[in-house]
C-alpha cells in the first residue's frame, strides 16, 4: 500500500490536481462568444475583499469555522443589500436577506429559478434525488406524495399523538434537570426531541433518545453530514472532489455518515413500508428504494431551522435567499431587530398583526413551501404548552454561543441551561 508521501508525488495524482488546477482557472474565463451579458447581469457589487484570481476563497475559508456569524454580519452592515461572492470554477453566488427578493425569487419568478445542476451536485451525496433539490415533474410527483401524508385526518390521529407522546418525554427530561441541578443543553435535548418524535412518525420507531440520554449513531451522522454538505458550498469543487476520490477527511466522513443513516433508514422502510400507502404509490411507480431512504433525510431537515433556499437561475448565480438573516435587519424589523421582543407580533390591543408572509420565510413561500410547515408548528405549540409553564431556563454564563455551518441551522457549542421549577406548579404531568 502506498504511503502519504508516496500518494502525493504519484502521476495519476498529480496530474489530476494539475487538470483541477487548469480547469478551475479556464472556467473563471468568459466565453467571448456567449449570449450571456455581463453587463445585465453583474450589478449587484461582489463582497470587497476578494482576491483578483481566487475570489472570495480565501474570505470564505477564514471564516469556514464560523460561516453562518460571518453571514449575519456582512449581511447586517450592508443592511440586507444583496453582495456577490466570487470563486474558481463555480457560479458567483449571491446572497440577499430582502423580503422584496424573497418574493420575487420563490413566487413571482419561481419557474425561472431553479435548483441548478451545480447545487444538485454539491448536495447529491446527502440528499440523493429528492424534493429539495430536484425540479419538474420528478419534484411534482414527490410534492404530491408528500401532501397526501401530511393530511389534515393524518395530523390529527396519528402525528399529534405521537407529538404529545414526546412532549412528555421531553418534560421528564427537564423535570429531572431541575431536581438534579444538572446544566442542559436545550440545543442538543430539542434536537433529539425532533429526531424522535419524527422517527416514530414516519417509521414506527422508537429510539429512545430522551429517556436513555445515550448516543445514537443515526443522530451523529445525521449532524455531521449536514455540516460537511454545506462545508462543499465555501470550497473549490476541485477541492472536495480530490478528497472524495482520495477518500479522505472530511468527504471520507461524510461516506461513512451516509453508511450509517442509509444502514438505519432502509432497515426502518423494510419494516414501514407495506403500511405506508406512499410507499406501495413508489413502488408501483418502480421507484427504486434507495432514493427513498434519501428522501426522508429531507424531510427531516425541513422538520428544522433552515437557513435560506440555494437555487440557480440559469447560466448565471447560484443564489441563497437567507430568512435568518432578514430576521436581524433594523430595515425589516426596525432598530430592536436583534432583541427578543414577542410583542412586535402584536398590535396596540394585543391581537396577533398579520405580516406580509415574505417578511418572516421560516417554512419558505410559493410552490416550494415547507409540506411539513404545520406539524412543525404542533410541535412548537405543544413542547412550548409542556415546558413554558413549568420551567425558568438561566442560561449559564460564559458561554460562546455561535451559528455552525449546515444546511439546517444549528448551534456550534449548543445552549447550556439551568433549569429551575415554576413555584407551586407541577413539574410533570
Amino acid at each position: 500500500m502506498l504511503s502519504l508521501s508516496e500518494l502525493c508525488t504519484h502521476p495519476l495524482v498529480v496530474g489530476f490536481v494539475a487538470a483541477a488546477v487548469f480547469v478551475t482557472l479556464y472556467s473563471g474565463v468568459p466565453d467571448p462568444d456567449s449570449d450571456y451579458k455581463v453587463d445585465e447581469v453583474k450589478s449587484i457589487p461582489y463582497l470587497p475583499g476578494g482576491h483578483p484570481v481566487l475570489g472570495h476563497t480565501l474570505l470564505m475559508a477564514r471564516n469556514l469555522d464560523r460561516f453562518q456569524d460571518w453571514l449575519v454580519e456582512t449581511s447586517v452592515a450592508r443592511n440586507g443589500a444583496p453582495f456577490v461572492l466570487r470563486q474558481p470554477g463555480k457560479n458567483d453566488w449571491l446572497f440577499s436577506a430582502r423580503p422584496e427578493d424573497f418574493e420575487q425569487i420563490l413566487k413571482v419568478h419561481f419557474d425561472t429559478f431553479i435548483r441548478g445542476p451545480q447545487v444538485r451536485e454539491l448536495l447529491d451525496d446527502f440528499m440523493g434525488e429528492n424534493i429539495v433539490i430536484i425540479n419538474g415533474h420528478r419534484w411534482k410527483f414527490q410534492r404530491k406524495a408528500l401532501m397526501n401524508l401530511f393530511t389534515a385526518r393524518a395530523l390529527r390521529d396519528h402525528m399529534t399523538p405521537i407529538v404529545q407522546k414526546c412532549a412528555l418525554a421531553l418534560q421528564r427530561v427537564f423535570a429531572q434537570a431541575a431536581d438534579s441541578g444538572d446544566v442542559l443543553d436545550v440545543h442538543h435535548i430539542m434536537g433529539r426531541f425532533t429526531l424522535e418524535t419524527f422517527a416514530e412518525i414516519e417509521f414506527g420507531s422508537q429510539l429512545g433518545l430522551l429517556e436513555k440520554g445515550e448516543e445514537n449513531a443515526f443522530e451523529a451522522a445525521i449532524d455531521d453530514a449536514n455540516h460537511v454538505s454545506l462545508e462543499r458550498f465555501a470550497v473549490p469543487m476541485w477541492v472536495w472532489k480530490l478528497k472524495r476520490w482520495l477518500n479522505v477527511g472530511s468527504e471520507r466522513r461524510l461516506r461513512e455518515d451516509m453508511a450509517v443513516i442509509s444502514s438505519f433508514v432502509m432497515s426502518c422502510i423494510s419494516d414501514a413500508i407495506e403500511r405506508r400507502k406512499k410507499r406501495l404509490e413508489a413502488a408501483a411507480y418502480g421507484e427504486p428504494v434507495e432514493p427513498v431512504a434519501k428522501d426522508i433525510v429531507s424531510i427531516l431537515l425541513e422538520t428544522e431551522d433552515t437557513t435560506g433556499e440555494p437555487v440557480l437561475p440559469k447560466d448565471v448565480f447560484n443564489i441563497s435567499l437567507a430568512g435568518v438573516l432578514a430576521a436581524l435587519l433594523p430595515s425589516v424589523w426596525g432598530p430592536d431587530a436583534a432583541e427578543f421582543n414577542p410583542e412586535r407580533f402584536l398590535d396596540d390591543n394585543g391581537k396577533l398583526l398579520v405580516l406580509p408572509p415574505l417578511k418572516f420565510i421560516a417554512f419558505s413561500a410559493g410552490p416550494r413551501k415547507c409540506v411539513g410547515r404545520k406539524l412543525a408548528m404542533i410541535e412548537m405549540k405543544v413542547v412550548t404548552a409542556c415546558l413554558v409553564s413549568r420551567f425558568h431556563l438561566v442560561e449559564v454564563p460564559g458561554q460562546d454561543i455561535r451559528g455552525t455551518m449546515g444546511i439546517s441551522l444549528g448551534m456550534k457549542n449548543g445552549m447550556k441551561v439551568n433549569v429551575q421549577p415554576t413555584p407551586g406548579v407541577a413539574t410533570r404531568a
